[in-house]
C-alpha cells in the first residue's frame, strides 16, 4: 500500500530550475535528517566514535558539520558579507527557514538561493574527500565552488534586479551584469483645449491596493492652458 508523504512547506525554495537535481536532493535530505551522518548512524545502532570529517574537533551532526563546523562557519560568512545579511540559527532548519525569509530582488534572490544550497554541497564534498580520498577541501577550494555556481545561475537570465545601490553592489562582486526591469509602455498623451469660456478639468488618481491607501487629484485649466485652481484629496 503506497502512502502518500505529507507535503513539505520549503519544497519550492528546495526544487529550483537553477539547481542541478544532485544539489536539491542533498538539501533535501538534509532538511529532512536523511543524511548518512556519523550522528544519525549511531542513533541507528552503528558503533562508531562519533567525530566530524572535516574538522576533528567534535561529534558528527548534521547541525555542526552545516553550521558550526570552521569550514561551514567561514564559507556563511562570507556569504553573509557578500549579501550584508546575517542570520542566527541553532539547527539547520531555523537556519534554512530564515534564510528563504530574506527578502531580495528576483536575480540576487537567485544567488542567494544558489549560494545556501552549494554551500552545503561544498561541506558534504569536503566531508566525502576526507573520508573515501583521504584529501583535505580547504576554504578558497569550497569557497570558488559557490562563486562558481552562482555566476552558472545567473546565466540563466531569471528575473530583474532592482534599481538600487544593495544590488548593483552584489552584482558588481560577482562581476555580473545586472539586469533592470522594463519600463511599462511610455503613452503620449495630447492635451486638448476647451472651448473658449469654458474650463477644462484633468483628474488623476492611484492607489497602493484594494483596498487601501491612495489619492485623486485634479487641475481646473481654461482654454488659453492657464491654471485656474487645483486640488489634491487623499482617499483609504
Amino acid at each position: 500500500m503506497i502512502r502518500c508523504s505529507p507535503q513539505v512547506p520549503w519544497w519550492r525554495d528546495v526544487l529550483c530550475r537553477f539547481i542541478p537535481p544532485s544539489r536539491s536532493a542533498l538539501t533535501w535530505h538534509l532538511l529532512l535528517n536523511r543524511l548518512p551522518i556519523e550522528d544519525r548512524l549511531c542513533r541507528a545502532g552503528f558503533h562508531l566514535a562519533s567525530r566530524c570529517s572535516v574538522c576533528g574537533a567534535s561529534s558528527e551532526s548534521s547541525d555542526h558539520l552545516f553550521l558550526r563546523c570552521p569550514l561551514a562557519a567561514a564559507l556563511w560568512e562570507a556569504v553573509f558579507s557578500t549579501f550584508q545579511r546575517h542570520i542566527s540559527a541553532d539547527s539547520w532548519s531555523s537556519f534554512f527557514s530564515q534564510a528563504m525569509s530574506v527578502s531580495f530582488s528576483d536575480q540576487v534572490r537567485v544567488l542567494w538561493i544558489t549560494a545556501i544550497h552549494v554551500v552545503v554541497w561544498s561541506v558534504w564534498f569536503a566531508c566525502n574527500q576526507w573520508i573515501f580520498e583521504n584529501k583535505v577541501v580547504d576554504f578558497i577550494s569550497a569557497l570558488s565552488l559557490v562563486w562558481r555556481a552562482m555566476s552558472d545561475a545567473n546565466r540563466l537570465e531569471i528575473g530583474c534586479m532592482r534599481n538600487c545601490v544593495d544590488d548593483l553592489l552584489i552584482l558588481r562582486w560577482f562581476d555580473l551584469r545586472g539586469r533592470p526591469a522594463r519600463a511599462s509602455v511610455i503613452k503620449s498623451v495630447i492635451w486638448s483645449p476647451p472651448a473658449p469660456g469654458w474650463i477644462k478639468i484633468n483628474t488623476d488618481g492611484a492607489a497602493l491596493s484594494s483596498p487601501g491607501a491612495g489619492g485623486c487629484r485634479g487641475v481646473f485649466l481654461n482654454c488659453r492652458a492657464f491654471v485656474k485652481g487645483c486640488f489634491d484629496v487623499p482617499l483609504g
